[in-house]
């Protein structure tokens, strides 16, 4: 559940403007779609990935054979996505190599995002999601009928809004990361731990008892042994924060990750876990896609922000 707290470009639209819905599968962000080719208008089957993270380009054709050129290469000059077939005329053609895959580059400065400035994700059940083109109302998607907006940042390469981690139960800053979010739909194997507070983590680990030695294979990681029920009753919980308007005077909570999620568990021994610590230079914590597919997010391009609410439906 989202809570609220107060504390101390111009683009083209979707030609058409209508209202159109496309259910996607939750689990992999994938919908069916066929590219008009342009010659005849033949079409081409196959499968789109949703991609945030995708900035520039509108989608990126795969092989079905990964690492050959195929032979039959197609220009593609428009696009029909979802099973009900809303079509998205193209403002270059696209060529193809008999594409099976496509991942659907939704960011700012993406050709579908140029096409389509105004769309918003929202889950219907475990399984499903609704990828909503021009939302007439997106309030209408929100359970209690509003969403939360923050603004966006963006360069040629990577998308983020105003936020934070904090180590729940605590309000020293030395728990708290404050910085720029990104957003993925991609399932993530780790999740990176920003370093401001992954050394007050860490403490409370070994406070714990819990024996921790360094990865020998990358020095991000950190290897716990012996983690038993009574220490993850103990661990403390991430709570994510969005900061929303101009001036980031307002707070809400958008999702928390309990210790068995943010601690990867070990192959050989069940008791035994790995903690990603982020200390990259770009110092932005990746907002998991388990948190996200689990709220409607509103894509508004337009006024260059995104808003967040808790889904119609309980996940």
């Amino acid at each position: 559940m989202i809570l609220f707290y107060f504390v101390a470009s111009s683009v083209t639209a979707f030609a058409a403007a209508s209202t159109t819905v496309i259910r996607m599968n939750t689990r992999s962000y994938s919908f069916p779609i066929e590219y008009i080719v342009t010659e005849g208008e033949t079409t081409i089957s196959g499968v789109g990935l949703f991609d945030n993270s995708a900035m520039v380009d509108f989608l990126n054709p795969a092989p079905i054979r990964l690492g050959h050129d195929h032979p039959d290469t197609f220009l593609a000059r428009s696009i029909l996505i979802g099973e009900n077939a809303a079509r998205i005329d193209l403002d270059r053609p696209l060529r193809l190599y008999s594409a099976s895959t496509a991942i659907i580059g939704t960011g700012p400065l993406s050709q579908f995002a140029q096409i389509v400035p105004n769309f918003l994700l929202a889950p219907v059940s475990e399984s499903d999601t609704e990828l909503v083109l021009n939302p007439s109302d997106p309030n209408e998607y929100a359970y209690e009928g509003n969403f939360l907006y923050t603004p966006i940042s963006f360069t040629s390469t990577s998308l983020s809004i105003r936020g934070g981690v904090r180590l729940s139960g605590h309000s020293d800053p030395a728990t708290v990361f404050s910085g720029p979010l990104s957003i993925s739909f991609l399932e993530g194997l780790y999740t990176r731990i920003p370093a401001p507070i992954g050394s007050d983590l860490i403490a409370r680990i070994h406070a714990l008892g819990i024996r921790t030695t360094p990865d020998i294979w990358d020095s991000h990681r950190i290897r716990l042994y012996d983690v038993t029920d009574d220490h993850f009753a103990a661990l403390p919980s991430l709570d994510i924060i969005i900061q929303g308007d101009a001036d980031g005077s307002t707070e809400f909570h958008i999702g928390r990750l309990e210790p068995i999620e943010y601690l990867l568990r070990g192959f050989s021994d069940e008791r035994d876990f790995t903690l990603w610590i982020d200390d990259s230079d770009d110092n932005t914590f990746e907002l998991p896609r388990r948190v996200v597919e689990k709220l409607s997010i509103h894509f508004d391009y337009e006024n260059n922000r995104i808003g967040f609410a808790d889904p119609l439906v309980e996940l």
